[in-house]
Formats: structure tokens, C-alpha cells, sequence
């Protein structure tokens, strides 16, 4: 059984992007499997954008293929085969190269949002702390669809690396909280949602885990869920839930961003020597 205890204003919540992902859900296999997921990236080939796939897909994947074929065909991209191998190197592990948009305007997010103390930075390296709780990414959508009209709603103005990726959208975002008791844990869930940006975190130990959700959707009809900005702003994941009828399977394409919730020793000497 599972209750929610409201953290952020009284406002009800309005989302019915989360609910009509989870209906979707509903009728697939959602149990992870590797055989059903990859690596992609986004870029532009021949002044038209594409869509890079691991090589050997056909013969290894054919179920994801068939799908990301389906996708690619429904933003008029194209679908291109990458014989080299595709960056796979976390973010934070990029020394030499800027970190992506999307990524620092994560790491605001929760400041932004009423966090006290400075910005939290990524994890390094970009990876789950080992022993923090993972939540599998269909659980974590059954669970925020359940609890979304019975969070606590706060709006909040975009911080402008999250805008660049939306093309410069000033729109405001809603972000929804709540903490989620069962009888295995609590854990706080919180949910931040605006025309093309959809993103679902919770607190995991010493670290905050948030997964963005780019695209995806049943194969009859997938959509993209954000701006083609943020699709091109750094490689990202890709699961297939397979479903008895094919037209009914599911996929998303997702990034998944760990940031740390401790301060650094360093961080707290440098506050007390500006205080």
C-alpha cells in the first residue's frame, strides 16, 4: 500500500502526460531487458537530421530496429546505421568538452525548486552510488502517475540552459512532489513537467536520480517529447517493453542524470570564508 505525503504549495496538480504514458505501459512486458535496449544519438547527415543505431541491429535487435524505424519515419529523420562506435562515456568524464545543456540545467533544477545551499554538482562518475536505491523505469512511471494528483505543485520559470534547449521557451514549468511510503521504503518523488521538457527524480541516499524522457510511446503512433535541441544535445538511452501486439509496443528514449546531494568538504570551507 502506498500514501503520499504533500511537501511543496497546496495547488492540484494538472498532468496527463505521466497518466496516458503509464495506460500505455500497461499493456507491455515491464520487466527490463538488455536485449531491448540501446544507445542512440541524433545528429544532422546530409543536411537532413538522422538518427544513429548501434551497427548489427537488424541481426541482434531486430524488435528495437523495427521500432526506431517507426519513430524515425514519424519525424521524417533518417535512420542511419554507425559503424563507428558511439560515445558511450559519461558526461562528467568529457574533460576536455563542454558539459550539455540539458545537463546543467539538471543540476539547477532542484535549486530552482527550493533546495537550500548551492547548486549541486553531478556525481563523478555519473553513476549510481553504490547501495543507493535504483528505481526501474517502469516502476518509476506507475508510481509518479499514481501519485501526481495527490503531490503538492510548484511553478517555476525555466533556468536558461533548460530554455536553450527548448528554443528559447519562456513558458513556466510545474514541478510536483510527494513522498511515497511502501512497506520495502520512502522515497521522495518529485516530477517537473512543461511543453517539451518531461522529467521524473527521486531522492536515492546522497544522491538526487532524474530521468528525462525525450520520445517514445506506443509503435502505432510515437511522438517526441521535447525539442529536436535536446535530442541532438548528447547520446541517450533507449528502452523497447514489448507487447503481444506490435503495434502496441512501447518505447522511450531517456537520459538519466545522478547529482550529488551532499556538499562537498570544500564547498562548506569556502561558505564559511565568504561569510
Amino acid at each position: 500500500m502506498q500514501t503520499a505525503k504533500p511537501v511543496r504549495s497546496a495547488e492540484q496538480p494538472e498532468s496527463d502526460w505521466i497518466i496516458s504514458l503509464r495506460d500505455e505501459l500497461a499493456g507491455t512486458d515491464q520487466v527490463v531487458q538488455s536485449r531491448l535496449r540501446a544507445t542512440l544519438s541524433c545528429q544532422s547527415a546530409g543536411g537532413k537530421l538522422a538518427l544513429f543505431v548501434p551497427p548489427e541491429m537488424a541481426e541482434d535487435q531486430p524488435e528495437v530496429l523495427e521500432y526506431l524505424h517507426a519513430f524515425a519515419a514519424s519525424q521524417k529523420m533518417g535512420l542511419i546505421e554507425d559503424r563507428r562506435h558511439l560515445d558511450l562515456t559519461p558526461i562528467v568524464e568529457r574533460r576536455k568538452k563542454q558539459l550539455p545543456n540539458l545537463a546543467l540545467g539538471i543540476s539547477l533544477l532542484l535549486k530552482q525548486t527550493g533546495m537550500p545551499g548551492p547548486t549541486r554538482s553531478l556525481s563523478s562518475p555519473h553513476v549510481l552510488n553504490k547501495g543507493n536505491l535504483r528505481m526501474d523505469i517502469g516502476r518509476m512511471i506507475r508510481v509518479s502517475a499514481q501519485m501526481v494528483h495527490k503531490s503538492r505543485k510548484v511553478i517555476f520559470l525555466p533556468n536558461r540552459f533548460i530554455r536553450d534547449n527548448l528554443d528559447g521557451s519562456t513558458e513556466t514549468m510545474n514541478g510536483y512532489a510527494c513522498k511515497v511510503i511502501t512497506d520495502d521504503d520512502k522515497i521522495t518523488l518529485v516530477q517537473f513537467e512543461t511543453d517539451g521538457f518531461h522529467a521524473i527524480g527521486y531522492i536515492s541516499n546522497d544522491q538526487f536520480v532524474v530521468t528525462v524522457f525525450l520520445a517514445g510511446g506506443v509503435m502505432a503512433r510515437p511522438q517526441l517529447w521535447t525539442s529536436m535541441n535536446t535530442l541532438m544535445d548528447s547520446p541517450f538511452r533507449f528502452q523497447l517493453f514489448e507487447s503481444p501486439f506490435t503495434s502496441q509496443q512501447v518505447g522511450l528514449c531517456y537520459q538519466t542524470y545522478y547529482i550529488d546531494l551532499e556538499i562537498a568538504e570544500s564547498d562548506n570551507q569556502l561558505k564559511s570564508q565568504s561569510a
